[in-house]
């Protein structure tokens, strides 16, 4: 029970910052451009940033590629401007070259000023979930809809 309880606290948090208009089974574009383009699109939509803050984030990865691991891409612009801090998700089945990495997710990170240091808990554990590319590999195959990524993604951090 206790298990269940703490599976279903990590679900519903991971549920503030994800939905399922932001979750592409597949990347939205083939090269991290387009990808950030497709992705930033679904923000704009959902009115949580702007095209300024889309064109913010190309901009950053411009100045270096945000491959934060071998398997995951997490491409931000640089203010806090969104209306709420979300991600925009993008599972790549076949790997996308990235920098110098090839990535397996791309999360596109809309961080809003209040919203930032309440994220950083989940952060941490989301980033250490995409450490490992055995447990990337999990999310890939089990995520082909926004459902059972976040169930597989709430009992791999659950977990650790």
């Amino acid at each position: 029970m206790r298990r269940q309880r703490r599976r279903q606290r990590i679900t519903d948090e991971l549920l503030e910052y994800f939905d399922a208009e932001l979750f592409f089974a597949e990347p939205p574009g083939d090269d991290p451009e387009s990808i950030i383009r497709g992705l930033g699109a679904s923000l704009v939509a959902a009115g949580i940033v702007d095209d300024r803050y889309v064109e913010g984030a190309l901009e950053r990865e411009r100045m270096s590629s945000t491959a934060f691991s071998e398997t995951l891409a997490m491409p931000h612009a640089m203010g806090l401007s969104a209306a709420r801090t979300a991600i925009a998700l993008a599972l790549c089945p076949t790997p996308v070259a990235w920098g110098d990495a090839r990535v397996s997710v791309v999360a596109l990170i809309a961080f809003s000023p209040e919203g930032r240091a309440r994220f950083q808990p989940l952060f941490d554990q989301f980033v250490d979930v995409f450490a490992s590319r055995r447990e990337v590999g999990e999310l890939v195959r089990a995520g082909g809809d926004f459902a059972s990524f976040i169930g597989e993604l709430a009992q791999l951090i659950e977990r650790r």
